[in-house]
């Protein structure tokens, strides 16, 4: 039953990811810098931030959290280099490592060829990833790549920041809308 609704999940997060875009009918804009943008996600009750980086080596990523309004959290990260090393749909065990810390054994499940989402993150450990200055990848032996994602911070406080107005909007009746948006029928 797990492994259905993670597939599942999968499945939804490649619908809604189109490269770098946000692609949710109904996605509204949140804030943005000039790296990270965070839209809230009505349909699936989340808001979620996404960010295309560059890395020295000139490897191009893709990076994306998502804080749903259960608390649920979810984190992707994909790029054009690992095309054939992921398959949507498998699971890979990965080793994640954030600054100089001990490297963590992490599961998960690719939703689109070269494009991962980790399963079992917390907000805690999505905060650890944020407030560190590099976090490196390693695949059975083989180096992903560091990444420096300067900015993640700040992405990670806004969508937590989101998903709090989207919650107080939901429960109060008579606001639909989250700050600075139009409320229907005013």
């Amino acid at each position: 039953m797990k492994r259905i609704l993670i597939s599942a999940a999968a499945a939804a997060v490649s619908v809604m990811l189109c490269g770098n875009a946000f692609a949710s009918v109904g996605a509204i804009d949140y804030w943005s810098n000039s790296r990270w943008t965070v839209k809230a996600i009505p349909m699936t009750s989340k808001c979620m931030a996404n960010a295309n980086y560059t890395a020295p080596d000139g490897e191009k990523i893709f990076v994306g959290f998502e804080v749903f309004s259960n608390g649920a959290t979810g984190f992707l990260i994909s790029s054009p280099r690992w095309t054939g090393m992921f398959h949507a749909g498998g699971r890979y065990r990965l080793d994640a490592q954030f600054d100089n810390y001990r490297s963590q054994r992490m599961l998960a499940t690719a939703y689109g060829d070269g494009a991962i989402a980790f399963e079992g993150i917390t907000l805690k450990g999505i905060t650890a990833f944020a407030k560190s200055t590099s976090f490196h990848l390693n695949y059975n032996g083989r180096d992903l790549g560091t990444y420096n994602l300067p900015g993640s911070y700040d992405a990670v406080v806004k969508t937590l920041t989101c998903v709090k107005d989207w919650n107080n909007a939901v429960s109060t009746p008579a606001v639909r809308s989250l700050p600075n948006q139009p409320v229907p029928g005013i």
